[in-house]
């Protein structure tokens, strides 16, 4: 349900843009489990049917890196495109963000700060990596030796380099009080205008960051108008 005129809300995230996110982090948490399954020999020995976890680690690893395609082409697609983009582009103010010895303050973010925007990019060109090294290994039987193997390391160690990044993501999602709120923005689609107004200022005065009476107004007059 969206807020009902409340000024203090601004949007974060549409329909599509969290629809994306679910999917690939569903997909991720369940390849990730299964595949550590695979890979520990007690664990595989506990749940006791190879075969099956083999076809829940593929079916779970081509929803991490398909399904969230698929949900962005047919949903709004604009809106994900201007994500990447803005994940492309660094300024000072990203550089500032990993500058520690910096003691004039926070850097004042736009729609994504510049951990965001590497862990967006990082995770996209994971995403790839594990759905190529991924299939060698699948069809193992169609190519050479020596490439399965280094589709393999390749795999595994693409494995627990994102198992360390997707901890940092839940840290500052979920324990982190200065960030935490965002996790909001990633259920309902809006964050409170104040939070966004100190966290990612330049964002907020975006003509696409609009609050929840705007939407709601706007939403009104389309529909009054018959589009």
């Amino acid at each position: 349900m969206e807020p009902d005129g409340d000024l203090g809300l601004v949007l974060r995230f549409n329909r599509t843009q969290r629809a994306v996110h679910w999917l690939h982090a569903g997909g991720f948490v369940l390849a990730l489990l299964s595949g550590l399954a695979l890979l520990v020999g007690a664990a595989e020995e506990l749940i006791g049917h190879r075969f099956v976890l083999r076809v829940i680690h593929i079916g779970a690893g081509l929803t991490f890196a398909l399904a969230p395609l698929l949900a962005a082409r047919l949903g709004d697609w604009h809106s994900i495109r201007a994500d990447f983009r803005a994940a492309q582009w660094w300024d000072a103010e990203d550089r500032r963000f990993f500058a520690i010895t910096d003691d004039s303050g926070g850097s004042r973010a736009g729609r994504f700060n510049a951990g965001q925007k590497a862990n967006l990019m990082f995770t996209a060109a994971a995403t790839l990596f594990f759905l190529i090294s991924g299939a060698i290994m699948w069809q193992y039987f169609r190519f050479d030796r020596a490439l399965v193997q280094n589709a393999g390391m390749l795999h595994d160690t693409l494995t627990f380099t994102i198992l360390v990044v997707w901890l940092g993501h839940l840290w500052y999602a979920l324990v982190n009080p200065r960030t935490r709120h965002s996790m909001r923005g990633m259920l309902s689609g809006y964050v409170d205008r104040s939070w966004a107004a100190s966290v990612h200022p330049r964002w907020l005065g975006q003509p696409n960051a609009s609050s929840a009476a705007e939407m709601k107004i706007d939403r009104a007059a389309k529909q009054e108008g018959g589009l």
